[in-house]
C-alpha cells in the first residue's frame, strides 16, 4: 500500500532525512537528560554527550549538603590506565569530600578516546576553551552546577599523571 495519493506526494528524500533526524535527536535527548540530584550523602553517576563525546562521570554528595547553600566542588581527573571509580578509590576523594564539605566529581575518560584511558592533553585540539575534551569536562561541570547548589567561586581540578595536565590545561582555559 503506498502512502502518496494523487493529492499528496511522495515525501522528498531532504524531508524523509529531516523527519529522521529530529526523532534521533529526540531520543537521544531523552537519553542523556540528567537524573534528578539526589540526596546528600551519597554517590551519583551520569553520562554526559555533546559534540565532541560522550563520558561517563560519577561523584559524591557529603551528608552535610543542603539545597540552597552553596558548596565548593572538586572536579577531579584520573591518570592513563585509570578510570574514574578506581582514583577515586586510591586518592580518597569521596571520604575527603564528606571530611570537609565539598562535592566532587570524577569524569571518565573513555577508552574510544585513548585506549590507555589518557586524557588527550598534548592533542591541540584538546587545549582550547569551547572545544575538545576541556568542553566536555566543563559540560560536566556545569551539568553538576545545574543539579547541586555550588559556589561558582569555589570550583576546582586537580588529577594525576594525565589527568594532572588536563588540571593545567583546564585552569589555562
Amino acid at each position: 500500500m503506498s502512502v502518496s495519493s494523487p493529492d499528496r506526494p511522495a515525501p522528498s528524500p531532504v524531508r524523509r532525512w529531516v523527519t529522521a533526524a529530529v526523532t534521533a535527536a529526540a531520543v537521544l535527548a531523552t537519553l542523556i537528560v540528567p537524573a534528578p540530584a539526589q540526596a546528600a550523602g551519597g554517590y551519583y553517576y551520569g553520562v554526559y554527550a555533546s559534540l565532541f563525546g560522550t563520558r561517563d562521570y560519577h561523584g559524591y554528595v557529603p551528608s552535610s549538603y543542603r539545597p540552597g547553600t552553596p558548596m565548593p566542588l572538586l572536579v577531579a581527573l584520573h591518570g592513563c590506565t585509570e578510570n574514574d571509580v578506581g582514583f577515586d578509590i586510591l586518592s580518597r576523594w569521596s571520604q575527603v569530600a564528606e571530611q570537609r564539605g565539598f562535592i566532587v566529581v570524577f569524569p571518565d575518560q573513555s577508552n574510544l578516546a585513548n585506549p590507555a584511558t589518557c586524557w588527550n592533553w598534548f592533542l591541540e585540539s584538546n587545549q582550547h576553551r569551547g572545544w575538545g575534551e576541556p568542553a566536555i569536562i566543563a559540560g560536566i561541570t556545569n551539568r553538576i552546577r545545574s543539579q547541586y547548589t555550588v559556589d561558582a567561586r569555589r570550583i576546582y581540578t586537580t588529577g594525576d599523571s594525565a589527568g594532572g595536565d588536563m588540571t593545567n590545561i583546564m585552569a589555562d582555559t
